[in-house]
């Protein structure tokens, strides 16, 4: 260990001196830690708590050094400790529990590639200068409860590449500079609920198999993660990103796995929130949250349940695709997008958006729902698009759609062509709520349209729910006779000239039989000229269809079946263009 230049020089000629040597007997435990107090002399003040504590007015090096078990007889402990100057414990094994609790470190503190074979405490320990853990292993617990972390000088507090193979516990930690832990390990649970972090924490290919909770939480600056992997369930609730909208910091997850339920409720988020290439294979939920500066998904996929239960959106939302601008904000900071740009959304599972408020714009342009999505009482405070699809799938909206009860201040354009959904009851709610918007915003002839639609929707959906061979009669029958009455000739009531020119239609279209027939009608003038006759007959056909009854003529023969049902036609047409006519003038 002579790399260190910190051996023991009465037993730097053995293999190990007494500061390196693995495996201490108890008596050489002994030894080791009366020449530890030998080298670095602390001095001992009396304290309110077990008496008495040691103070290293000194530079501490103990790097290499294995420490092991305190024997009883010796009376030593680093509980309560302040090290005054730099400390360096790089490279040391704790090959027994070890406690540093309330111990304060006025210097930089370097834990570097230090293996703690047991239990390792940290609570309530004050770190003023710094402090590394760099690629340290902890293969029991450790506790690190209400600790205060400041990063002096130093740029950063770096936990890279530690291995937590025990359970993590950071309880009400202060966090008062830059975290990095990148490609960090945590085997078993990770806590850190209710600590504050006031400058910015990297995850980069962090690895979290246990349980994570980061609950109640504080992030002031920049949270990002990314290429991490979480195993086990993740709590964010109750947390808050950012003191105010601040769109120089943000949060971000990109290429990022949840395997299990993820909870984002309560949480409240000043900062931009950005997801990109993120899965969640189980449930998340954001209930109950403020986003209060905007929200990008980009190819996310939900596998499961996904819940925005009651959440308020203050600002821009999009779920899906991105803009140009969007995609140059992203690129700034390191994110890279595909030259296509097709970044969709995916919910696999029920999407629940009910009681949500979005009082900025959101965008659902490209994201796909392949299961039910309910946006009931759902208020959309500027406008909403659900427009785009990607080529590769089927449908855009493969379940049902509740907007039961929602309120649109603005505008919403779900405008999209039918073909888009599988289910004609998903078209049906589409439809009647995209025509309340377009009758809003006085767009009378799109909100006729948009009731065509649903109507033609509903016939299908009649068809669709038919179970046995009667009832799929019946709906057969149902639907031609209401597009034979109802949509072909005007289109549900909304298409007056087409139910003006079909009129025309049957009126000319009867009047030839009547031309042909003239002498079964008691009455009708004899002429030989053809085109006299078909005036005549014209006239019979327009007083049948209009129901005068001059009582001029008089129909003899099969004749009377077809002036009777031409007259049937008639009243009904008569009523509709009436009804049409002062729908439109009245709007």
């Amino acid at each position: 260990m002579e790399r260190f230049g910190n051996c023991d020089p009465e037993t730097a000629d053995q293999e190990y001196c007494i500061f390196h040597k693995p495996n201490k007997s108890e008596e050489e435990a002994r030894e080791f830690y009366r020449k530890f107090l030998e080298r670095f002399k602390p001095r001992v003040e009396e304290i309110e708590v077990d008496g008495t504590t040691l103070v290293f007015e000194r530079p501490v090096d103990a790097r290499g050094f294995v420490f092991p078990k305190i024997p009883r007889s010796v009376g030593f402990s680093f509980e309560y400790t302040t090290f005054k100057e730099d400390v360096n414990f790089s490279h040391g094994i704790f090959e027994s529990g070890v406690s540093f609790m309330e111990s304060i470190f006025m210097g930089n503190a370097k834990f570097d590639h230090v293996t703690f074979k047991r239990n390792a405490y940290f609570p309530f320990v004050t770190f003023l200068e710094g402090v590394s853990f760099f690629a340290s292993v902890f293969l029991d617990d450790v506790h690190f409860d209400r600790t205060i972390f400041s990063k002096g000088s130093e740029k950063y507090l770096n936990f890279m590449w530690v291995r937590f193979k025990g359970d993590a516990y950071f309880h009400n930690c202060s966090f008062r500079g830059n975290v990095d832990s990148r490609d960090t390990i945590f085997h078993k649970t990770a806590y850190f609920s209710r600590s504050t972090f006031d400058g910015w924490v990297k995850l980069y290919g962090a690895t979290f198999k246990g349980e994570t909770d980061f609950s109640e939480c504080s992030f002031l600056r920049d949270f990002v993660v990314t290429d991490a992997n979480f195993f086990e369930t993740v709590s964010f609730a109750g947390s808050k990103f950012g003191e105010s909208s601040n769109l120089e910091s943000w949060v971000n997850l990109s290429n990022v796995v949840f395997s299990k339920g993820v909870r984002f409720d309560e949480c409240t988020f000043n900062l931009p929130f950005h997801l990109h290439r993120v899965e969640f294979k189980k449930e998340v939920s954001f209930d109950t949250s403020e986003f209060n500066s905007r929200i990008v998904f980009s190819n996310v996929v939900f596998r499961d349940y996904a819940s925005f239960s009651e959440t308020i959106f203050r600002a821009l939302s999009i779920f899906g695709h991105l803009s140009s601008g969007m995609v140059a904000v992203l690129e700034d900071h390191g994110i890279t997008i595909k030259k296509d740009r097709d970044l969709p959304v995916v919910f696999d599972a029920l999407a629940d958006f009910s009681a949500v408020v979005f009082n900025g714009y959101a965008h659902f342009e490209g994201t796909i729902f392949k299961k039910d999505v309910f946006f009931e009482g759902t208020s959309f405070n500027e406008p909403v698009s659900f427009q785009g699809k990607l080529e590769k799938e089927e449908y855009k909206f493969y379940g049902e759609i509740d907007f039961s009860h929602v309120d649109i201040r603005k505008s919403i354009d779900i405008d999209i062509p039918s073909e888009w959904f599988k289910l004609p009851e998903s078209e049906i709610e589409a439809r009647r709520v995209q025509r309340l918007s377009y009758e809003k915003e006085g767009k009378r002839e799109e909100a006729d349209r948009m009731f065509v639609l649903e109507m033609r929707a509903k016939c299908r959906a009649r068809l669709k729910n038919a179970r046995d061979k009667l009832s799929k009669v019946k709906a057969y029958v149902h639907n031609f006779v209401e597009w034979l009455l109802a949509d072909l000739p005007s289109e549900y009531g909304t298409n007056w000239v087409r139910l003006f020119l079909f009129s025309l239609l049957v009126i000319i279209g009867t009047a030839v039989p009547y031309t042909i027939w003239s002498h079964k009608i008691d009455g009708f003038p004899e002429t030989s000229n053809i085109v006299v006759r078909f005036l005549n007959a014209l006239y019979y056909s327009l007083v049948t269809f209009t129901t005068l009854g001059y009582g001029d003529m008089h129909p003899t023969g099969w004749l009377k079946a077809l002036s009777a049902i031409e007259a049937l036609t008639g009243a009904v047409f008569m009523a509709l263009i009436v009804a049409v006519i002062a729908r439109k003038w009245m709007r």
